[in-house]
This record gives C-alpha cells, structure tokens and sequence, in this order.
C-alpha cells in the first residue's frame, strides 16, 4: 500500500459521495459518465455491467419509468464510514457502508435498503475516476452468483420487496 496525500483523499472520498448524486438523478447520463472509466465494472445484486454500453445499461435500469413532475423525489443514499487507501500512487480502494431512504408522498421514510460499496479507482489524467463498483445489497446475492443472471434476468425493487423480470 502507498500513503495517498489528504488531497487524493479528500478527492475519493468526494468521487463516491458525487457518485451517489448522480446516481439519484440519472436523467443526465454524462454526470455519470464523468466519474468512472472507460473500461468500469458494475457488480451488484441487480446487475454485472462493463464499459461505457454497461454504464448506460444501469443508468437505463436505475431510471426505470418516466416520474411525473409531481412525483416525490427518487430515495436519498446514506453514504458513512467511507476507507480510502492507497494501492499505488495512481490506483485506490474506496470502501463504505450506505443505506437508502425511501421516498414517500410526506418526504423521505425509514432506511429501505442497506448494503455496502467496494470501490478500485483509478487517476485518469490527473482525475480520480471509479474503475470498478461492487454493491453487496444487504440479504441479497451478488447478481452474477444467480441463475437470474445466467438467465439474462434482473431484479427489480416494487413494494413487495424485490422481484425477477427480463433484462432490458
């Protein structure tokens, strides 16, 4: 491991927390874009994405429906006990908990979903970027470990809890 200056700290830590605003608002796509690789990997219960098609994929899936302009806005993430360590003087793993709130017609609710974040990020000409996100979803299996996936499934959250459909 390699001592990372507070700067570079400041700056991995700063990437997930703006990671977690751009994945609350994936009407832009290029926010998103903007913090991770060409080459990321998405992993998590809901889906395994690679490269730039992988990232509008999961962009696609975490839009889901159109939302009326009334609509209460899309669940806040609670982003807490963030470790940030050096690999080397241009890689980094950046691991936290996180919980979602549910959003509700009166404002935000209680914690919907908990999990955790293991984060590799990469400089990219001088910019800290997230090269590879695993998401482990609290009570769920990591989605590439499912016959879901090898059946090109994905889950999806309603108010019944979490179910299967096709892949889009």
């Amino acid at each position: 491991m390699t001592t990372l200056s507070p700067a570079d700290r400041l700056d991995l830590q700063d990437l997930l927390l703006r990671y977690s605003y751009a994945a609350r608002s994936t009407d832009n796509e290029d926010r998103l874009r903007d913090l991770f690789t060409d080459d990321v990997i998405l992993d998590g219960p809901r889906g395994y994405h690679v490269g730039l098609a992988g990232l509008a994929a999961f962009a696609e899936q975490e839009r889901g429906t159109p939302r009326p302009p009334d609509a209460p806005p899309r669940p806040y993430t609670i982003i807490t006990n963030v470790l940030v360590e050096g690999l080397t003087d241009d890689t980094a793993s950046i691991r936290a908990c996180f919980f979602r709130l549910a959003d509700t017609a009166g404002g935000v609710g209680a914690a919907q979903v908990t999990g955790s974040y293991e984060c590799e990020a990469r400089r990219v000409d001088g910019v800290w970027k997230v090269s590879r996100r695993i998401c482990r979803i609290d009570g769920l299996p990591q989605f590439r470990d499912t016959e879901a996936y090898r059946n090109n499934m994905r889950y999806v959250r309603d108010a019944g809890g979490w179910r299967l459909e096709p892949a889009a």
